[in-house]
């Protein structure tokens, strides 16, 4: 008898402290960005966000290519673990864990630590597909680098510059993309303002937003 009261007392001890480390790692779990991967060495149609310096647009003999072109997906999160984020938990942003100390709901999304010390970000619904993306303070969002891509520019591709809030956004074609983008006034083309769009293997059209 003795024996068996034991047992059973064992039992309910393993129990009881399975659930508590249960209740523990629940409230204590951590969400990442959902894995996308792109082949960048065989770009399908599309529009990407991209980073290169302006000596990675040349003009050749062959026409004008595009060298070192760092490809981008915009970091995206699973809407079910969104919407069980609580308080306590982490999510990770830019490769880096962010504890979620203060959080708040509404029709437009989740606010994550605003007006705390601790790194504070929007995460919103995005106006194509699933999931949820990260939207900072500054409205700058967050991405994570696919690969290196050497791309050609098609004949009749354009570069439109909306750098220069003041003077609005200037478009030049093909013959004048190299020489536009060497002579640009700001040699920031990063994922935040820059994108291209690419159609059978070419880029036909290269856009950079202003940028705050």
């Amino acid at each position: 008898m003795k024996r068996w009261k034991k047992t059973v007392l064992a039992a309910l001890a393993l129990v009881f402290c399975a659930a508590a480390l249960g209740a523990s790692a629940q409230a204590g779990r951590t969400i990442a960005p959902v894995a996308q991967h792109i082949d960048v060495a065989r770009l399908p149609d599309g529009v990407y966000r991209v980073s290169f310096d302006r000596d990675d647009v040349r003009s050749e003999d062959g026409g004008v290519t595009l060298n070192g072109v760092r490809v981008y997906t915009r970091d995206r999160y699973d809407a079910a673990e969104v919407d069980a984020l609580r308080v306590g938990d982490g999510i990770v942003v830019e490769g880096e864990a962010v504890e979620v100390l203060t959080l708040a709901r509404d029709a437009y999304g989740v606010t994550v630590n605003e007006g705390q010390d601790a790194r504070a970000f929007y995460l919103v619904r995005p106006e194509a597909g699933d999931g949820y993306i990260v939207r900072g303070m500054n409205d700058l969002g967050t991405y994570t680098e696919q690969g290196v891509a050497a791309l050609r520019l098609a004949e009749g591709a354009t570069f439109t510059d909306g750098w220069d809030i003041g003077a609005g956004p200037v478009t030049v074609d093909y013959d004048g993309i190299a020489q536009a983008i060497a002579d640009a006034e700001n040699d920031v083309f990063i994922p935040d303002n820059t994108a291209l769009r690419v159609e059978n293997g070419a880029v036909t059209e290269i856009v950079r937003e202003y940028m705050p």
